[in-house]
């Protein structure tokens, strides 16, 4: 189901000056620069909700795409245009979600979307914060998402990309809304993800579930490459039981 947002994003004046401070982003006068050109638009289905919204025009216009699968910080960001094309499987590329969120050199995974180059990577908020690997994470905050400005993008050999995404706190608002209807579709209490807790730990390694002999052997053949998501339900026990 797509829902319009009857909003676009815009700049708001609501950084604080610790933010201002926090980082500095590295994109230069000459480097391009893309307003945001389209409202944000949500897509939620059985799995995932998204948001998508473009930048620019023409031949040069990109599009942005937020994915989350799970009612967690952690999302899934899909940047597609000719801008991002790259024809390895994998790459490098600086990003930020400036000025709070560091600057982090990404793995990406490349592909097209539509026929439109894509890259992409995933993240575990706005701010790519260093953490320890066992430790809670704090969830970001709405003053953090609404001194949002920019999405800085730096691939190698190519100049900086801007894209003026401006504050997070709507369109965020509606992704955790769309998250808490999802998962009360998979027949689980949202308060009890809020809540927390203890998650489950895999036993041995995750890379044994999938093998070549579950991959399609046309594309095998032809060396395509593709991302399977899955989830899996895990009962008080510690058993999968869906």
């Amino acid at each position: 189901m797509k829902q319009g947002l009857d909003f676009a994003t815009r700049a708001l004046a609501l950084c604080a000056g610790a933010f201002l401070l926090g980082s500095a982003a590295w994109a230069k006068d000459e480097s391009p620069v893309l307003k945001q050109s389209d409202n944000w638009v949500a897509n939620f289905d059985t799995e995932s909700c998204q948001l998508i919204t473009g930048f620019g025009d023409g031949d040069g216009k990109v599009l942005i795409r937020i994915s989350r699968y799970a009612p967690e910080g952690s999302f899934k960001l899909d940047l597609m245009g000719k801008p991002f094309r790259n024809d390895a499987a994998h790459s490098k590329v600086k990003i930020q979600f400036g000025p709070i969120g560091n600057i982090r050199e990404q793995r990406t995974t490349n592909g097209t979307n539509s026929r439109l180059p894509m890259l992409m990577l995933g993240f575990d908020d706005f701010l790519t914060r260093d953490w320890q690997k066992d430790v809670a994470r704090p969830p970001i905050t709405a003053e953090q998402e609404a001194a949002i400005r920019w999405l800085d993008v730096a691939m190698p050999g190519k100049k900086p990309l801007r894209l003026e995404i401006g504050s997070m706190v709507r369109p965020m608002k509606v992704m955790r809304a769309g998250m808490t209807d999802l998962v009360r579709s998979w027949g689980y209490d949202p308060e009890a993800f809020e809540i927390g807790g203890q998650r489950p730990t895999p036993q041995g390694k995750v890379s044994s579930w999938v093998t070549t002999d579950d991959y399609p052997r046309e594309m095998l053949a032809k060396g395509g490459q593709g991302i399977v998501r899955s989830r899996l339900d895990v009962d008080e026990m510690g058993n999968v039981s869906g």
